[in-house]
This record gives C-alpha cells, structure tokens and sequence, in this order.
C-alpha cells in the first residue's frame, strides 16, 4: 500500500509539472516581445541549453552570476522553455530577471551543450562525474553551492553572528530510508550512506537529537554533536546559517543520489568545518585536506574522528575556521566561481544535473587505471 501511495505522488507530480511547463511557457511568449539589450557596460552571459537536464543547478548557476551584476539570456529554444516546470527552475521566468535572445548578445560571455553551436567555445556538460575536479586542468566543475531558497530570498550571505561558536558538532537534515538508501545501492561511490553515518552517532554519547528548536539550543554546549533530524523539527533555512554558525563542526553527509550535497556549502559559508569522507573531500577543486581546511574520516574512523576533532585545542579550531572561510571565498563563493567561468583558462565547463549525471556515471563502464569518476586531467 506504501509503494501504491508513493507511485500515485510521483505520478501527481509529475502531471503538475507539465501543466507548469505549459503555464511558464506561456509566460515566457508574453515576455518574447519585450527583450532589450544589455545597457551599455553591463556585463552579460548568454547559455544556450538543448534541455533542461540540470534542473535546480540551472537556477543557481543563473544566480551566483546575478549576484556579480551579470545580466543573464537564456537561448530561446522551444525544448529547453518546455522543461523549465520543476521546483526550482520555474524561478527562472517567475523572477523576471532572466531575458531571452536567440543569438549571443553583443559583448556577452556564452555558454552551450550543444554540439552543433561551434562558435561558443566554452562547451557546457551534465556528464559531471565523468572527471575529478582538477584545478590545474582546462575544466571546471561548477561548485553545486546552496539550497536554492538560499539564493532566492537572499539568505547566502546574510550577516551572522558567531561570537557564541562552540567546539561543538553539527548537523541537520532527513534521515528517510526510503530516499538514503539510493545512494549507497548505486555502488559508484565508496562512502558510507548518512544512514549509516546516524547509526554509528547513535553509538556516540555526546550525540543529541533534540526534539524542538528550543530544546537545540538550551542544550548546547562545548563538546556535544547535535544532531536535528527532520522527523523531529526542522530549523527555517532563513536561520540556519546563524545556526550553523554557533558549531565549528558540520557532518557533510552524502545526499540523495550523490556525495554532494547542499548542506556542506551553508556550512562552509560561516566558516564551520567539514567532516567528510575523504573521497567526498576529493570533489571539491582543490580537495579539501584534513586538518587544514576539513576533518577527513573513511569507512571505518567516523566516530573515532569526530571524538578527535572534539579534543583540539582552541588554537586548533580557531584556525580551521578562518582556513574553512578563505577556501570558501576563494574557491565556492559566487564571487570565485563566476571569476572562473568568465576567465579565458576554462573551455570544458561541467554542471551538476543531479540525477542525469549519476546516470551516465552507473551507465559507463570502468576502464583500467580509472576509478568511479573517471580520470583527472
């Protein structure tokens, strides 16, 4: 009956979506007309797209160059408008920031996945496991940043306050088997699933998993992991920024389909330090190190890391801290990575698609001297 129940939502679903993609479209013929020119000096980006593959990751690339004063064209390709219906693009026409050309604007920096458009140079992929990250290469792996939410209602880089940060650890999220078990039964990736991540705290007794905002913060305290399960309460994503910032330490767990996920990215942003499996530390360009910039744990160390990370000294911590900003400034901030996709080093740009991309992953086979992800540059 549980599995009748989840087909009938999946299949609502979907059917709302396409009523959407037909609303927005519309949406967007009502606009066609009234495309103007960039301003004289303004910087522009222009993103020819065959489809829309990359879902949430589309509208947060659109956003970190929003955020430096790009004015943004999407091409106007009748396929690519059909599939703007899921829950996070439908942002793109909602907004109205995004405008529509069907040629690069003058003086605009262009982006394609489309084979056929040889006169864009830099070749946009969703086939975004298929390389290590590498910072030395001709490739970029655009960083997959925070939730959406995040961007949309300007809370990625709201002031917060973190004279009250305690040696501490946490984490917050969902814990529903029926969605973390997809990770680990892909197999392409070595790590253990977050479900087994909450096992093993469980085992731990310093770990809380408080029941209420209030009961979160009357308890915490130097040395405690806190961990807030989403069954149990939900911390607003206008505060969690704050939130994260009273803990030097984050438990980056594995998504959904992947290693990535969004949570890491908040985290970092305040300067809380990553515990992350080693390989999940390899995806970031450059690779997150431990005890520089992360705590680093592999398949069989995760609580004896955690009870290690707990013990440094003030010293210790304080300077992690600073380490896990600089990175985040100069490596995920929009900042950073809008000065990457606008310089001249990059000619293969990859863009998470989230399910897509794990796809052409489980799909290739491994070849010799590769690992899961294919081979660094």
């Amino acid at each position: 009956m549980d599995s009748l129940s989840r087909l009938l939502f999946k299949v609502k679903r979907k059917l709302k979506k396409k009523l959407r993609d037909v609303e927005l479209f519309r949406a967007y013929l009502s606009r066609r007309g009234r495309t103007p020119r960039p301003a004289p000096g303004q910087k522009a980006v222009w993103i020819d797209l065959h489809d829309n593959s990359y879902v949430r990751y589309l509208y947060i690339l659109v956003k970190y160059f929003q955020a430096e004063g790009y004015q943004v064209y999407l091409s106007e390709n009748p396929r690519f408008l059909l599939s703007l219906g899921d829950d996070y693009s439908r942002f793109l026409i909602e907004e109205e920031f995004v405008r529509f050309s069907s040629k690069v604007p003058e003086g605009a920096i262009a982006f394609t996945d489309r084979v056929s458009n040889s006169r864009v140079r830099r070749k946009l992929s969703n086939d975004y496991f298929l390389h290590t990250p590498d910072t030395g290469s001709h490739r970029y792996h655009v960083p997959i940043g925070m939730h959406p939410h995040m961007y949309k209602y300007g809370w990625w880089n709201a002031p917060y306050d973190e004279s009250q940060r305690k040696r501490s650890v946490f984490f917050a999220g969902n814990f529903d088997p029926n969605d973390y078990k997809i990770f680990s039964s892909s197999r392409k990736f070595k790590m253990i699933d977050r479900l087994e991540l909450q096992k093993q705290l469980l085992t731990m007794e310093q770990t809380r998993f408080p029941k209420s905002f209030d009961e979160l913060k009357g308890g915490a305290k130097h040395g405690s992991i806190d961990i807030v399960d989403k069954g149990n309460f939900v911390v607003e994503q206008s505060d969690l920024r704050s939130v994260i910032a009273n803990y030097s330490f984050f438990i980056a767990c594995p998504g959904v389909f992947m290693p990535q996920s969004h949570n890491v990215y908040e985290a970092m942003s305040v300067g809380t330090v990553p515990i992350i499996h080693e390989e999940y530390a390899q995806l970031f360009a450059p690779a997150l190190e431990h005890g520089r910039n992360a705590v680093l744990y592999n398949n069989d160390n995760f609580t004896e890391r955690l009870q290690e990370a707990l013990t440094y000294p003030e010293e210790k911590v304080n300077e992690l801290v600073r380490n896990v900003k600089t990175y985040y400034e100069h490596h995920l901030s929009p900042k950073a990575i809008v000065a990457a996709l606008s310089s001249d080093q990059y000619r293969e740009v990859y863009l998470n698609a989230e399910k897509t991309s794990i796809r052409k992953l489980n799909a290739r086979k491994e070849g010799p001297g590769e690992n899961s992800l294919g081979k660094a540059a």
